[in-house]
Formats: structure tokens, C-alpha cells, sequence
């Protein structure tokens, strides 16, 4: 211990940043299609232990609390009120005391931003509005925001009931004035497609943007008033939420024009939006990359059209769809699609029984000849392939596996990182205890 307490500040830094690093969080986006469509539900669970390691490196001693202060600043996020928005705000105004100095909110490249009183948390309080003839004025997200200049990523979570009509606005000219920001994530139900215009207009630098966009009767947007343009964004996730299809009418989508685009991924409430979104397929389609069609809705499902790759996606060469909710045409499309590499498998957990009619039919139509270059399933959930075999609990269950496994006139079948998927002996079989019925799934 005493030696490590003697190594100089520059050395004492690189240990700490070995120790701390998190490779994903901060990125501005993501290359891998299979970590885009994974990320947003694993980021927390997958930071968690670095926050630890921060915390405790800075309760060592002062001199490792100063030179860690720029790990420890990196990536910040409150969940709580008011005060706790308040004394962040006041953390990141003080000085640095290691080797470079100023403000430690130079050092912040991550923001996670929770609104639930808007008000409240967003403004600074002043002198003026104080109550009760107090002095102190309390900041809000709006003056954290001011101390950051080197962020890079801003995640919004909107849970707000009441709001003033233009807090949209004052979040977006505040994203604005950081000139390094790349990747905004924007989850909630108080935006929609006007709020996605100002967002094209004020950022326009943004390479990764996911956004939830709330169409209602009453929202002052017309849809087909807004020409999106992000010349510089990779990637899109999207979120329209839609609950009546008769009465808001849906984007059009042919004004938008994202000429760098490579991963799009759009949620999908109901069969309706497959119909709905097809503008927006045919414009981003022809350059994108992979694309990821996440089903939302315990008991959605929808059909993928038999044309649908070739005519919109013609230089795909990955497609992640979730396996139980998805129809597929039960002839393969006439003409192959020859760029199509990946087939990434959503599947879920404890019902994989049921799973394999569907595995069966993804076996029968991306073939190889309609689909030349597919040369990988990639399991994409759950991360541990090995959560999923618990529940192959019969001798069936597990032989159809293995037969998929060894099937060398298909697509070779791997988990999320990429390795060769091992089965095991189930230990019973429930499906063969007392049960001499024939075997209901027909291959």
C-alpha cells in the first residue's frame, strides 16, 4: 500500500483510469448492431460496479480523491430532488486540485438528466423567488448543464404531468451551447415530431439520437410541417407513440434526410406501424446497414411483408427481429437479397417451447438462397445464451437445438459475443413425464 501511495500523479491516473473505465457508456454511439439493440436495457446493470470502484478510489485519501476527481466527474446522473440537483451542481463548480485545475465539471462527458417537477428541477431559483426571507438560491439542471462543456452524452428522462408549453425549448437551446455533443437520448412522453425539428435545427453535429416522440389529438405538430435533417447522425432509435391511428395522423417521413445513416431501429406497437412507417423505410433504406424492429406490446405481433427487404433495405446486412413476435411470409422472398450477412434473434425467456415454431420458420425463410451471404445468427437476448437453456427442459426441446446447431447448409448460430452455443443433457424432461400424446409442433 505504501508503494502505490508513492507512485507520482501521472502514473496513480492511469491505474485509476484502468480500473474505472467504461468503455460503453460514454461512446457517442455504437458500430456493433448487436450492442445497439442491447444497451438501453443493460446500461445501468453494466455501470454499476464502475460507480463502486469510483466511489471507493475516492475515499482513499485526498491525494487519490484529487487525482480520481476526473473518473469520478466523467459520467453523472441524480435521481433524486431539488436539493440533490442542487449540491451536484455546487460539486462540479468546485476547483479541481490535481494537476491540470478548474472546474470539475470539465471533466464531465456524461449527463443523465431526470425531470419530475420541470419547474423545479430545471431552473435556478434566485434571490428574488426565495420564501421566507432566505438568501440562498438553489441551481437546477439548466446551471449543470452550464458547467459541462465537454459532455458529450445527454440522456433526458421526462416523467412529468405538468409542464409549461415551452419546456422543450428551454432544454433544447441549453443542448445547444455544447458544442461536443454527439449522442442524445430522449425518453419520456413530453416531446414530439416539432421537438425533434428543433432538435435537427439546434444540433445538428449529433451522430446518435434516440428519441421518444408522443403524437395526441390535441398536439399542436402537424406532422407534415417539418423537414428533419441530421447530416451527421449514424444512428436513430425511434419511438412514435400512437395509440389511436384514426384520429393523429401519422408522420409522413418524406422530408427527413439523414445521409449518414447506418442503424436504425424503430419500436413497433402494433401491425398498423409497419404500414404507417413505410415512407420512412423507403427514404433511409437504401444506404442503412442494419436495422432492428423491437415489438412493444406483451401481445403484439405483425407481418413481415414478403418484399419488404429487398424493395426498402437493398444494402442490409444486418436485421435483429424479436423471434416470438414477428409473422413471417411463409414462401421466401423470389428474389435473394444478397448483401444480408447477420439474422440477430431476440428471444425470450421461459417460454421456449413456443419459441420453436418460430425458430423453425426463420430457419425456412431467410434459406440460403434467398439469402446467399447469411452467414451468422447472432443471439442478441439474452446476453448469457446459458439463462435461455435453462429453460430446455425436454429431450425435444433440446434435439431441435442441436440439430439447428450442426445444420452446416445454414447460418452459423452464436451468442451475443459471438462464440459457438454448447447445450447440456437436460436433467428430466417434462415434456415426456405421463404424456404419450404426439408431438403437437409439426416441422
Amino acid at each position: 500500500m505504501a508503494t502505490i501511495h508513492k507512485l507520482p500523479y501521472e502514473l496513480l491516473s492511469l491505474v485509476f483510469r484502468y480500473a474505472t473505465l467504461d468503455e460503453v457508456s460514454l461512446e457517442a454511439t455504437y458500430t456493433d448492431p448487436g450492442l445497439l439493440a442491447t444497451y438501453r436495457f443493460s446500461e445501468y446493470e453494466r455501470t454499476g460496479p464502475t460507480f463502486e470502484t469510483k466511489s471507493a478510489i475516492s475515499k482513499v485519501s485526498r491525494r487519490w480523491h484529487a487525482v480520481s476527481a476526473q473518473y469520478l466527474c466523467e459520467y453523472i446522473y441524480c435521481i433524486g430532488r431539488r436539493e440533490s440537483v442542487h449540491w451536484l451542481a455546487k460539486c462540479l463548480e468546485k476547483k479541481d486540485n490535481g494537476a491540470t485545475g478548474g472546474h470539475r465539471g470539465q471533466w464531465v462527458r456524461r449527463i443523465d438528466v431526470s425531470f419530475r417537477l420541470f419547474d423545479v428541477d430545471w431552473s435556478t431559483i434566485t434571490d428574488e423567488e426565495q420564501h421566507n426571507g432566505e438568501e440562498n438560491s438553489y441551481y437546477g439542471w439548466q446551471h449543470i448543464l452550464s458547467l459541462t462543456p465537454n459532455v458529450v452524452v445527454v440522456d433526458i428522462m421526462d416523467e412529468l404531468d405538468n409542464y409549461p408549453t415551452d419546456w422543450t425549448t428551454q432544454v433544447l437551446f441549453s443542448l445547444r451551447s455544447l458544442s461536443r455533443l454527439r449522442r442524445v437520448e430522449w425518453n419520456g412522453h413530453g416531446a414530439d415530431i416539432s421537438d425533434l425539428m428543433q432538435l435537427s435545427t439546434l444540433c445538428p453535429q449529433l451522430i446518435h439520437i434516440g428519441i421518444t416522440l408522443n403524437a395526441s389529438s390535441d398536439s399542436e405538430a402537424s406532422t407534415d410541417a417539418f423537414t428533419i435533417s441530421l447530416p451527421e447522425t449514424q444512428t436513430l432509435l425511434l419511438h412514435w407513440t400512437q395509440k389511436n391511428h384514426n384520429n393523429v395522423q401519422f408522420p409522413p417521413f418524406k422530408p427527413w434526410d439523414i445521409p449518414k445513416l447506418e442503424h436504425f431501429t424503430l419500436f413497433i406497437c402494433s401491425h398498423d406501424y409497419m404500414r404507417l412507417a413505410q415512407p420512412l423505410f423507403q427514404s433511409l433504406g437504401t444506404h442503412l446497414r442494419s436495422l432492428e424492429l423491437p415489438t412493444l406490446g406483451k401481445y403484439e405481433k405483425w407481418t413481415l411483408p414478403g418484399d419488404f427487404l429487398a424493395s426498402n433495405f437493398p444494402r442490409l446486412e444486418t436485421l435483429i427481429l424479436d423471434v416470438f413476435k414477428v409473422l413471417l411470409p411463409r414462401v421466401p422472398p423470389s428474389e435473394p437479397h444478397r448483401y444480408l450477412r447477420v439474422l440477430g434473434w431476440r428471444l425470450r425467456m421461459g417460454t421456449a417451447l413456443f419459441d420453436l415454431r418460430h425458430l423453425n420458420e426463420h430457419r425456412q425463410y431467410f434459406n440460403r438462397e434467398a439469402f446467399p451471404l447469411l452467414e451468422t445468427v447472432r443471439i442478441v437476448h439474452p446476453y448469457q445464451f446459458e439463462d435461455y437453456s435453462k429453460g430446455l427442459t425436454s429431450v425435444v426441446m433440446v434435439d431441435y437445438w442441436r440439430s439447428l446447431l450442426s445444420d452446416s447448409s445454414w447460418a452459423n448460430v452464436v451468442d451475443f459475443e459471438g462464440d459457438p452455443i454448447t447445450l447440456e443433457e437436460p436433467e428430466y424432461d417434462l415434456w415426456l413425464q405421463g404424456n404419450t400424446e404426439e408431438w403437437p409442433i409439426e416441422w
